[in-house]
C-alpha cells in the first residue's frame, strides 16, 4: 500500500527523535548551569566585582577598610578660645577613622556642616580652595556634617570636591562638645592643639584672616 504523510518511514523518524533529545539536553544543561552559577554566587556573599567608591575619611592609623577597629569617643566640652580643644575620634563618612589626636602639629580646621544648610554650600569653595593651597603645609580640614542624612552627605561632598577627612557624628556628640547649633560653624585649631578661633559662618575675608592664625 502507498505511503500517507502520516506514515513516514522509521528511518525518517529517527533524526527527528535524535534532534529533540539533543535539545533537552542542551536546556538541562542549562538550567543545571544556571542553577550552580547562583548557588556559587550566594555562597560567596554576593561578591561579584563592582566598581570602587573613592572613601571618605581615614588618616589615623587604622585600617581604613575595617570600621570595627575605630571606636567612636568624645572629650567633654567646652570647646573654649585658648584652651585644648577637645579630642574626638569617629568613624570615617564612608569608612575609616578620623581621630583629633592623631592630628597634633598640624593646623587645624573643624567645620560643621551639613548638605541642606545653604550658607555651607558658600564656604565649600572656600575650605576645597585652602586645603589644596595648604594642606602641603600641613593643614587638615575635619568635615563633620551635623544632623545630615549620610547618602546626603556623601553627596554633597562629591558636589563640592571635599577630599577632606570627613566623619560622622551621628549623635552629635562631638557637635554637643563644641557647643555647635546653628551651623555652618568652624573652629581653628593651631598646631599645638588649642582652639585659635570659633566662627558661626564666615566670610573669605574671615575665613582668610582665622587661616592665617593657624598657619603660622
Amino acid at each position: 500500500m502507498p505511503s500517507t504523510l502520516s506514515s513516514a518511514p522509521p528511518e525518517a523518524a529517527a533524526p527527528r527523535h535524535r534532534g529533540l533529545l539533543l535539545l533537552i539536553a542542551a536546556l538541562v544543561i542549562a538550567i543545571v548551569g544556571g542553577v550552580t552559577f547562583w548557588a556559587v554566587a550566594a555562597n560567596d556573599g554576593g561578591n561579584i566585582a563592582t566598581p570602587a567608591t573613592r572613601p571618605h575619611g581615614g588618616g589615623s592609623g587604622s585600617d581604613p577598610s575595617s570600621p570595627g577597629s575605630c571606636t567612636p569617643a568624645v572629650a567633654p566640652g567646652p570647646a573654649t578660645v585658648g584652651a585644648v580643644a577637645p579630642e574626638f575620634r569617629l568613624l570615617g563618612l564612608d569608612r575609616g577613622c578620623v581621630d583629633l589626636a592623631a592630628l597634633r602639629g598640624h593646623p587645624v580646621v573643624i567645620n560643621f556642616w551639613a548638605s541642606w544648610c545653604f550658607p555651607c554650600r558658600a564656604e565649600m569653595p572656600l575650605l576645597r580652595d585652602a586645603y589644596a593651597k595648604h594642606h602641603g603645609e600641613g593643614l587638615e580640614i575635619v568635615g563633620i556634617p551635623f544632623r545630615d542624612i549620610p547618602s546626603d552627605s556623601r553627596a554633597f561632598a562629591e558636589k563640592y570636591g571635599a577630599t577632606w577627612l570627613l566623619a560622622r557624628d551621628p549623635e552629635s556628640a562631638v557637635a554637643n562638645a563644641y557647643g555647635v547649633r546653628p551651623i555652618p560653624q568652624s573652629i581653628f585649631v593651631r598646631r599645638d592643639g588649642t582652639i585659635a578661633s570659633h566662627i558661626r559662618g564666615m566670610t573669605s575675608a574671615e575665613f582668610r584672616r582665622e587661616l592665617d592664625k593657624i598657619l603660622r
